[in-house]
């Protein structure tokens, strides 16, 4: 376990290291260069050039941002899913993935360049792309990729099985009081990354790694961490509901800094990563304010020219069953595109039931 910078932090992360008799993998790159560099010479007293494989979890930049300096080092097979596989070669789609505007992508491309993350095309013949299911084997090591589209559409967790050790990167079911499930699914989101994050749970790996942890969490802990997790999630759509004023009418624009603290951010972090993190706050305020609809505790009154909250106000109530056809299908593709599908509904207007 290579652990990132800050605790682990956003915008950086964990990364696995499996080192095999002829084989040095690594999962994710997020630490970045000079962590990975470090861990490897002191640790095993080799360098980046000396790894073979390098699997990724998904295409955002506290994942991957070091993946063109430890290729360029290492020359090393690139394996993710074929989605990741064509984003991470650039800024701009990854940032359209994550839910900057078009407009603001600059501020996205600006904060992912000061991470280390460079645009760069990679060869053909070291993509390695992998499907739901699908097993990998690094001599005694057996790795199964398992696509949970909760946090972002395609991601890949990784089980990773060591004689009978089964150990799980969980990625960004990370168990932290951040979590982020924003976009594309919006309302969807949030009951869906409660459902993933118990799937992943209830498969009793010997102990769950996640991206934003420092420490793993053992078979024994891990459903009191679920039960925390859960709880911490639906505490946030009940802030989102008192977020409102009972008398009026909110805009989403006019309500921030809900998960995101942006009007303190201003004062330590760049004019760039603020932008993003304001944009952020915003995507995972509307998907809570969407739940809460779902749940009858709120109703948008006018869907400020968003289509699906138009239509759901026509029918009088939020349409949870119809997001993945009016949502969620085309947005990787979209994106890929550098398009977007849909805008975040800034002028969409809510009210307290």
């Amino acid at each position: 376990m290579i652990l990132g910078e800050d605790k682990s932090k956003f915008p950086s992360g964990n990364a696995l290291f499996i080192n095999t008799e002829d084989k040095k993998v690594l999962i994710d790159t997020n630490p970045g260069e000079k962590i990975i560099s470090t861990f490897l010479e002191s640790q095993f007293n080799i360098s980046l050039s000396d790894i073979t494989d390098i699997i990724l979890s998904h295409a955002h930049l506290d994942h991957a941002r070091g993946l063109a300096t430890v290729f360029e080092a290492s020359g090393g097979s690139i394996f993710g899913h074929s989605d990741t596989l064509k984003r991470c070669e650039k800024r701009v789609r990854i940032g359209l993935y994550a839910g900057i505007p078009l407009k603001e992508i600059h501020h996205f491309e600006a904060f992912g360049e000061s991470l280390g993350f460079k645009d760069r095309s990679y060869p053909s013949s070291k993509k390695v792309a992998l499907e739901d299911k699908q097993k990998i084997e690094f001599n005694n090591i057996a790795i199964i990729a398992h696509e949970t589209n909760a946090h972002c559409l395609h991601m890949l967790d990784y089980e990773i099985i060591d004689g009978d050790i089964r150990i799980l990167l969980s990625c960004d079911y990370d168990f932290t009081p951040v979590p982020w499930y924003g976009v594309p699914q919006r309302g969807a989101a949030v009951s869906s990354f409660k459902s993933a994050t118990k799937q992943l749970v209830e498969r009793n790996a010997n102990y769950i790694i996640s991206s934003h942890r420092i420490k793993p969490i053992n078979l024994e802990k891990q459903k009191e961490e679920l039960k925390q997790y859960l709880e911490l999630i639906n505490k946030r759509t009940h802030r989102a509901v008192n977020l409102l004023n009972l008398e009026d009418e909110n805009m989403l624009n006019d309500m921030g800094d809900f998960v995101y603290p942006v009007s303190k951010m201003k004062e330590y972090y760049s004019d760039h990563y603020v932008h993003c993190a304001k944009n952020w706050d915003k995507w995972i305020l509307l998907a809570h304010l969407e739940d809460a609809w779902r749940l009858g505790k709120v109703e948008c009154v006018d869907g400020g020219n968003d289509k699906f909250l138009e239509r759901c106000i026509e029918e009088r109530h939020y349409l949870r069953n119809q997001v993945e056809n009016l949502l969620i299908q085309g947005w990787a593709e979209k994106t890929l595109d550098e398009e977007m599908p849909y805008s975040l509904p800034l002028n969409s207007i809510w009210k307290k039931i």
